[in-house]
């Protein structure tokens, strides 16, 4: 695996220690140290975490004493990592929502005489105290209970306003953040998706939940799960809901949509999408088979293996890829939130059991024995759907939750 990639599977590991400077972090000082961005200069705390040529530090902006989590990427010539840390930070600059993370200031400087001919990456973010939802089902893993369903649709509902941000986002619209001439700069970075060749780096496995100390019995799997399914004319209704001009209209995706992604914030119950940097336009097609392969490897990359949507598994020639990859990616995320683990790495699929083939197959099952409803199990099997033709926008999901669970 090229530097790139080694970068992208440091900067995964790290996705709760970014932000969750009080929660499973790995601590440690550092040698006393100012950064200095623009008209504001932020002192160096301590370590939160570190990998490849990758480092999270906590901050305090000296002017105020607020504290940050600062990402320090070290781009070296010859890589993809100045392109990668440019693209997050655009995105930062472009999106505006109460459920993603903000860009609080960033910048990119030389290296120095001890860094020579390399670039220096800076992004500041917020500090969230209570961590992400990896580490939320963890500790109730840990605790042998399972999250309240109420608060997982909450949290559900959240993580979905932001997604549908985001794949009904205008270029040309006035929603982004950045200012004046950076507007363009920002667009041409984020369309410009750079598919380097890379292999699966193996980063699916920093995902893996766990089974749950609870005793499970397999059940059918899809829709013959043995629940009360949702009438079919009440299904179409909340289908018949999406916009048609949202349904033709792309946007963005966000290709990387888990657990270790979704961060909580400091009241406790508001959901925060992060980490952009696997950001991409949400439509594209392989025109040539090269292209299907950079396709694939690039998801190979930057999209983690158990919430990784069956079509970019084995990219085809002539594909056409859309923003339902990140439904696909809901779907993984609300089943771990609700039963403590991967729909496609849970106790029932064996040992061996290959989680591409398992996801392209669509074959999960859901516990014997939860304390949730049947609604979640229902909303699942909504947006696990193989066919990317036949699988929901998150318009629709939205309204299929907000049927299940009325306000």
């Amino acid at each position: 695996m090229d530097s790139c990639g080694s970068l992208a599977g440091s900067l995964l590991d790290l996705a709760s220690a970014i932000y969750a400077a009080g929660t499973s972090l790995v601590c440690g000082s550092v040698a006393p140290e100012t950064v200095q961005l623009g008209p504001r200069r932020y002192q160096v705390a301590r370590q939160l975490g570190e990998g490849g040529f990758s480092q999270v530090l906590l901050v305090e902006e000296v002017d105020s004493g607020a504290q940050y989590a600062l990402k320090k990427i070290i781009c070296h010539q010859g890589t993809d990592a100045l392109a990668m840390a440019q693209r997050e930070i655009d995105a930062g600059m472009r999106f505006a929502h109460p459920n993603i993370v903000p860009l609080v200031d960033h910048g990119i400087v030389d290296g120095g005489p001890s860094l020579r001919g390399t670039q220096i990456a800076y992004m500041v973010f917020p500090v969230y105290r209570r961590g992400s939802m990896f580490d939320l089902v963890m500790d109730s893993e840990d605790g042998g209970r399972r999250l309240d369903e109420q608060f997982v649709i909450r949290v559900f509902r959240g993580v979905c306003a932001a997604v549908r941000y985001l794949h009904s986002y205008s270029d040309g619209g006035s929603r982004g953040r950045s200012e004046g001439g950076r507007r363009s700069d920002a667009d041409a970075s984020l369309k410009s998706v750079d598919l380097a060749g890379s292999e699966d780096d193996g980063r699916q496995g920093a995902q893996f939940l766990g089974p749950s100390k609870q005793h499970w019995q397999p059940t059918s799997p899809g829709r013959a799960g043995g629940y009360a399914e949702l009438p079919q004319a009440e299904e179409r209704d909340a289908a018949a809901t999406l916009s048609p001009e949202r349904a033709r209209t792309g946007g963005y995706a966000h290709r990387d949509i888990k657990l270790g992604n979704v961060m909580l914030a400091d009241d406790g119950k508001t959901p925060i999408l992060m980490d952009f940097g696997s950001v991409r336009p949400a439509r594209a097609t392989a025109r040539t088979r090269a292209e299907a392969l950079q396709m694939q490897d690039d998801a190979a990359e930057n999209c983690t293996m158990p919430y990784r949507a069956p079509e970019l598994f084995d990219v085809q020639r002539d594909a056409e890829i859309d923003e339902r990859t990140d439904v696909w990616s809901l779907g993984c995320l609300l089943f771990a939130m609700a039963f403590g683990y991967t729909p496609f790495e849970g106790p029932g699929m064996g040992p061996g059991t290959s989680i591409a083939l398992a996801a392209i197959n669509a074959k999960y099952t859901f516990p014997a024995s939860s304390p949730h409803s049947d609604r979640i199990k229902q909303l699942v099997d909504f947006m696990l759907v193989p066919d990317p033709r036949q699988r929901p926008f998150v318009d629709q999901v939205i309204a299929l939750t907000d049927q299940l669970y009325p306000h």
